[in-house]
């Protein structure tokens, strides 16, 4: 399957899945396919970003879709982000169950920001990353959603209707993936950000994190070859496995060859004292 849908259920060191839609023995046939590295879930409806092919085939549209069956079956968007937009890939910022602890009513969506050669799937040098939000009841209208335009004077964020007014709300010079997560750990109160640089497919697995949505972001990892696996390229921290104190975490990966699979790993945070302590 080109795009699937499962449910994982269970503990971080027992857990089990199901393919709902779409794969092996589904529960549900697929009606599309296409490729994501978004979903959510907000009030028990489904929400998912899906580009409409394989490699950068995904580049040429993002278009939500919802399903209020459990992923069962699916209804797309009227509308959607073009590659002309130069928007690629977005995803959802994770907050815990169905949204819950959520920092306000807004789902907040992070994009790549295309850039270089649009025929070929690797890092967008310079790297930067787009950030949009919408009011959680308003997710399917295009109208309704606000792109980051900078900080004023006093640090807060500027909201704009227009694409064209957008600023990055992340740049790195080596560059960023051309797919990335974004989930907020609630106990260390860190929105954590995952993308790849340099150079794709190759574990560069580059990890960042901020006290709000906008940043300002700091380097919490920055790997070559993470783990010795090789080839992985997308990277998320699991909501639904971290400890209460939020250091201990599941970290779910995948790749290409051997890599390509739902893949785990149980990792542990240091997290640094204040410095007047």
């Amino acid at each position: 399957m080109s795009l699937g849908v499962a449910r994982i259920k269970g503990s971080h060191d027992h857990y089990q899945g199901c393919n709902v839609w779409g794969g092996k023995n589904a529960e549900n046939p697929a009606q599309f396919g296409g490729k994501s590295y978004g979903i959510l879930s907000v009030g028990g409806v489904l929400y998912m970003w899906v580009g409409p092919g394989s490699d950068t085939t995904s580049y040429r549209e993002a278009r939500l879709h919802s399903s209020t069956h459990h992923g069962a079956t699916w209804a797309r968007a009227d509308w959607s982000f073009k590659q002309s937009d130069k928007l690629i890939m977005p995803t959802f910022c994770q907050f815990g169950k169905d949204y819950s602890g959520a920092r306000d009513n807004y789902v907040y969506v992070y994009a790549i920001r295309l850039k270089g050669n649009p025929s070929k799937l690797n890092v967008h040098k310079p790297g930067q990353i787009d950030l949009m939000r919408v009011p959680k009841d308003r997710i399917m209208q295009r109208s309704a959603y606000e792109f980051f335009a900078g900080l004023d004077t006093s640090g807060t964020p500027a909201w704009t209707k227009k694409l064209s007014a957008r600023r990055p709300v992340f740049e790195h010079q080596n560059g960023v993936g051309w797919c990335m997560s974004v989930s907020y750990n609630t106990a260390l109160r860190r929105y954590l950000l995952c993308t790849e640089h340099k150079q794709s497919f190759r574990g560069n697995l580059g990890i960042f994190d901020a006290p709000e949505p906008w940043g300002p972001w700091t380097t919490v990892a920055y790997c070559s070859n993470w783990g010795n696996f090789g080839s992985t390229l997308f990277w998320n921290f699991s909501n639904k496995w971290l400890s209460a104190n939020g250091r201990h975490f599941t970290m779910i990966f995948t790749g290409t060859g051997f890599n390509d699979a739902w893949n785990t790993v149980r990792g542990t945070f240091s997290v640094a004292e204040p410095a007047n302590r």
